[in-house]
């Protein structure tokens, strides 16, 4: 039975509680910390049940909890749960994310949590305010226990396990701290050479200083674009902190102006007399700087899906390569400019029946005409503003380069993300029965 429960809005606290839930899962163990109350508590009914095995209710508020709203309703299951633990006189703990405060109308049934003692939970200050957190659960956990009759307790939480009897040996540095040393004032053994003695790390070290291991990082809920642990463990707090439009514009303004400044670089009359090599460069340039965009929108539509995304990242590459190859030709660069509109359009479609993303957010055909012909003229201005610049210098045409790739990226961000963000997602195919066949008489 869970003994701490995190409760949270996942439109609010998202990012915050995964990361709490985290730190106390890797610090107390996974089946002691449940992250939301939905796994546990299905009604009203059942709330009592849960709440009366648990040692303490942590309820993650952020700055959207007045906002959304949803304490107002008497069958909101976080609501219940609050409820349940004031009336069964459990510890609570209110964890305030970024700066927010307890909202002041607060229904009757739940408005004494704004009594009970808060704990700030912030991006800079993150492992502070976890350890903070983690040091008023144990001290709940120790309140919570009760000793038999004529026995002395033994200051243990009940969420690690029977206090261990005579027989057993005591539960040793359960929460990290380190064993008492030189219990009976003993000096310890010198080393007779004149070297201290070292603790062993995974057997001998007979050279150099000891090194204590590194505590294992905690998991980080991944994403549906693949990226490095490492990348997303330090992105998705960022979301929390700067909200996500700034995390998809200043990001994809700079990616993309790095790539259009490096088609620029490499343009024939300023770098030899290749086109081959400047399409080469720019089209390696724009999918990673695809790929990582989508990577970034992936945090925030959480149920995009890679295939859909590699017909951007290959397909817009690809055309601008070739573009560059034959840019005096009028025709295809009519048909680039329609081309890289109709691809992410149609990756996204509803009508995209060849790469199915069954609960994929997807366009209606009138949202998605109207995204290509976005992304169209956004790649239009962009090779005009740098064609006709009307800088002869190289480093001014290479400057308009950064500064028009700079503007197509956020706006390619902005009208993607606006775009998708709201779409419905596919639905599944229609199960088609096999022809009936008779058999032959």
């Amino acid at each position: 039975m869970s003994k701490i429960i995190i409760c949270y809005n996942p439109d609010d606290t998202k990012a915050a509680s995964s990361r709490l839930s985290d730190y106390l899962v890797n610090r107390f163990g996974a089946g002691i910390v449940t992250l939301g109350v939905e796994p546990l508590i299905s009604s009203a009914a059942s709330a009592d049940a849960v709440i009366q095995n648990a040692d303490s209710l942590v309820v993650m508020i952020g700055k959207k909890w007045q906002e959304l709203g949803s304490y107002h309703n008497p069958n909101d299951l976080n609501r219940v749960a609050i409820n349940s633990a004031l009336r069964l006189h459990k510890k609570i703990l209110p964890v305030l994310v970024s700066g927010a405060t307890i909202p002041d109308d607060l229904p009757a049934d739940i408005s004494a949590i704004a009594g009970f003692e808060t704990f700030p939970f912030t991006a800079q200050t993150v492992n502070e305010d976890a350890n903070r957190i983690a040091e008023a659960l144990i001290q709940a956990a120790m309140g919570a226990s009760t000793p038999p009759p004529n026995k002395t307790m033994i200051e243990q939480p009940t969420f690690m396990g029977p206090v261990p009897t005579s027989d057993q040996p005591p539960v040793q540095n359960p929460f990290g701290q380190p064993p008492i040393q030189n219990p009976f004032g003993q000096p310890p053994i010198q080393n007779p050479f004149g070297q201290p003695q070292q603790p062993p790390q995974y057997g001998m070290q007979p050279y150099g200083a000891y090194n204590a291991p590194k505590p294992p990082k905690p998991p980080v809920e991944p994403t549906s674009i693949p990226m490095i642990d490492d990348v997303t463990r330090f992105v998705r707090p960022l979301f929390e902190r700067f909200g996500t439009l700034v995390m998809l514009l200043a990001p994809s303004g700079l990616l993309f102006g790095i790539w259009f400044f490096m088609t620029s670089v490499t343009a024939p009359r300023s770098f030899g007399d290749s086109a081959a090599l400047q399409g080469i460069v720019s089209a390696v340039f724009l999918a990673l700087a695809l790929y990582a965009f989508f990577y970034l929108l992936s945090i925030a539509i959480p149920k995009l899906q890679l295939k859909t995304a590699l017909v951007t990242v290959i397909g817009l590459p690809v055309l601008t390569f070739l573009f560059i190859l034959v840019d005096s030709n009028f025709l295809f660069t009519a048909i680039y400019l329609i081309g890289c509109g109709g691809i992410v359009a149609f990756g996204y479609s509803q009508r995209n029946t060849v790469i199915r993303g069954v609960d994929e957010p997807r366009l209606e055909t009138p949202a998605a005409i109207t995204l290509s012909l976005d992304i169209s003229g956004l790649v239009a201005a962009m090779w005009m503003l740098w064609t006709y610049s009307g800088a002869r210098d190289i480093g001014n045409r290479n400057f308009a380069a950064l500064v028009a790739g700079v503007f197509f990226g956020v706006a390619f961000a902005y009208v993607m993300y606006h775009g998708l963000k709201d779409a419905k997602p596919q639905a599944p195919p229609a199960y088609m029965p096999p022809p009936y066949n008779p058999p032959p008489q």
